[in-house]
């Protein structure tokens, strides 16, 4: 056979190939658009593991036997979504609502955070009577925030919290520190135990009696790969354990080794689980109904079979939330697609699940408190006492030793991914035990760093520290490259934001090799809101180097 017969075989054989697996794939397609509602809902595995069939302990507001709590959230946006597209479907049994330890915002008053999204607890009261609530308290490792935490610099909130929670006299499942062993929140296992327990002590002491306490893993490779008994403060202070489902349904009915050890740790400490956030990340398309059997038929089956006690779904649009990390996710609310849409109402609308009902807190065995009108008045006050640009005592350090950290190294600018930083270097420092190191990386480029408060914002939601008096700002520094120009001082947000510093002072310097202090005087400057503590601007001159900083104060 010549060359150019063989090339024609050859040819034929793969448009022979193509055409019978776009054949396959179209017959594919067009079997799941031909199924019925009832088909794809009997692709669930509804039998229950006796395995996970246990007596519970030191637990509250459980559903009963063969009854799960059905939660939907995460945003106010998202929840206003939700009722708009499904106006007639059974409303849940209850509603999520996320907030920081650090700050008692989005409660009484919408919270919008800098990507556009809002949270209010208070609305969730306020629309839907004979719900619970889902309340998932943001704490990570890294800037001190549970160390914090855990020594009470957030005890204020912690009261305005527990004030609020009382006011709204309904169960409400408190989310520590959610998914404290993702390797994201970089929480130490030692400062998260302190910080989870003194937050419960705290609540307990306050009277917050219709708080369950929620112990929540990431369910996927621990941080450090700590062990998960590592992160538990015991079981008096834990009422259930919640997990996260996300990928881990695209792999069959199995959500691998790491969940199971979760399971496995609620059952030996008899905690109910909630699947505490769950939804189907790679989106679910308008074009087909594969989303279903490849992660909403896993997912359902897994609740059964498991014994799940309570899930929440999240029903968003991933792309715009603007959380770091998951760049990848998808658009993954339900009604991109109608089908899968009428699935899940076919599922969830069975006697299983939960829906908001004058019997559910009947059924979670919650007594309403009687005299909860005299904390509605105390908790609608909170707010105006939450004093949102804080007067702070002279001197007032923006870094020392990396502890009490009130500005994060969050405003990062120019070539920013060359840029490294430990709040706790030991490889050189002025005094004290750590010094600020601050890695660029890269042969080129400008780069900067700014350490602000509201982390993560850009001037446009409200903070900052009150610190009129202040004569002037100083600090050591030093470079393990002579001679590097830098600019450095604080204030970053201009006044075209709509929450700016009240003054920008930053000072040209050649930093050395040795340690020198710095200052800038603040003769008749406005001190009365500094939000951004500590910036520093640099350049590569052709290799990457470090720049160290010590004892930054205001005084």
């Amino acid at each position: 056979m010549s060359y150019f017969n063989k090339q024609y075989v050859v040819g034929f054989i793969l448009t022979a190939t193509i055409v019978v697996l776009s054949q396959h794939v179209y017959s594919q397609e067009q079997e799941q658009s031909n199924r019925s509602i009832e088909e794809m809902v009997a692709m669930i595995d509804r039998t229950v593991n006796p395995a996970y069939v246990y007596d519970y302990e030191q637990t509250k507001y459980v559903p009963p036997k063969g009854l799960t709590l059905l939660i939907m959230g995460q945003t106010t946006e998202a929840i206003s979504a939700y009722l708009d597209q499904f106006p007639d479907q059974k409303k849940p049994s209850g509603w999520a609502s996320y907030w920081g330890v650090s700050e008692f915002k989005g409660f009484i008053e919408p919270y919008k955070y800098s990507a556009g999204n809002t949270q209010h607890h208070q609305m969730i009261v306020d629309k839907f009577p004979n719900t619970i609530i889902q309340s998932a308290m943001w704490m990570l490792g890294k800037w001190d925030i549970a160390k914090n935490a855990g020594s009470g610099v957030y005890d204020n909130v912690i009261k305005q919290f527990s004030t609020w929670a009382k006011s709204a006299n309904r169960p409400i499942y408190l989310r520590i520190g959610y998914e404290f062993d993702g390797p994201h929140n970089e929480l130490e296992p030692d400062e998260f135990v302190k910080a989870y327990k003194h937050i419960v002590d705290l609540i307990s002491v306050e009277g917050a009696d219709n708080v369950a306490f929620v112990w929540h893993s990431y369910a996927s490779k621990p941080y450090k790969n700590y062990p998960l008994s590592a992160w538990y403060p015991g079981d008096d202070y834990v009422d259930w354990v919640a997990i996260s489902v996300f990928g881990h349904a695209y792999n069959g009915k199995d959500f691998g080794s790491d969940c199971d050890n979760v399971l496995n740790f609620a059952k030996q400490h008899k905690k109910p689980v909630m699947i505490a956030e769950s939804s189907p990340i790679n989106g679910i398309p308008k074009e087909n109904t594969e989303v279903w059997d490849n992660w909403f038929a896993n997912y359902f089956s897994f609740i059964y079979n498991k014994n799940i006690k309570a899930i929440s779904f999240i029903n968003e649009n991933w792309p715009n939330m603007g959380i770091e990390g998951i760049s990848e996710w998808k658009d993954s609310r339900l009604y991109n697609n109608v089908k899968v849409s009428e699935a899940w109402f076919k599922e969830i609308n069975n006697d299983h699940y939960l829906k908001q009902s004058s019997k559910l807190f009947g059924e979670l065995s919650f007594k309403p408190l009687q005299n909860a009108k005299e904390f509605i008045n105390k908790a609608a006050k909170l707010e105006d006492k939450n004093v949102v640009i804080k007067k702070m005592n002279l001197p007032f350090y923006v870094y020392r030793d990396g502890e009490n950290i009130h500005f994060f190294p969050s405003a990062y600018m120019g070539n920013h991914e060359g840029i490294s930083v430990d709040l706790k270097s030991k490889k050189d420092v002025y005094s004290g035990t750590s010094s600020l190191k601050l890695s660029y990386n890269d042969y080129h480029q400008w780069y900067g760093l700014g350490l602000v408060t509201p982390p993560d914002d850009w001037g446009d939601i409200e903070g900052g520290y009150d610190l009129s008096g202040a004569t002037q700002f100083s600090f050591w520094a030093k470079s393990n490259e002579n001679k590097l120009s830098t600019k450095i001082g604080f204030g970053l947000i201009k006044k075209d934001k709509p929450f700016p510093d009240s003054v920008i002072e930053h000072k040209e310097i050649n930093l050395t090799t040795k340690w020198k202090k710095y200052t800038i005087k603040l003769k008749n400057k406005d001190m009365t809101c500094i939000r951004s503590g500590l910036v520093i601007f640099s350049q590569a001159n052709g290799k990457p180097h470090h720049i160290y900083i010590d004892d930054v104060v205001f005084e």
